[in-house]
């Protein structure tokens, strides 16, 4: 089940955040350098965190 208020949630729009960032960061980075795992690293993680504040956290506004 879908949380309905993930909008409001400060966790959704961190996450979207660092998201936005890695994936900006990612465009533009050279494959020889390490850059590229940090970045895959932020990536993966706040993919999971969005999803978790959608999925999985309760919603306490009724």
């Amino acid at each position: 089940m879908i949380n309905k208020f993930f909008l409001k949630d400060i966790n959704f729009w961190g996450w979207l955040i660092v998201f936005v960032f890695s994936v900006k960061a990612a465009v533009n980075i050279d494959m020889s350098s390490l850059d590229w795992i940090v970045q895959t690293v932020f990536t993966i993680v706040s993919i999971l965190g969005i999803c978790h504040v959608l999925f999985h956290k309760k919603s306490f506004q009724k």
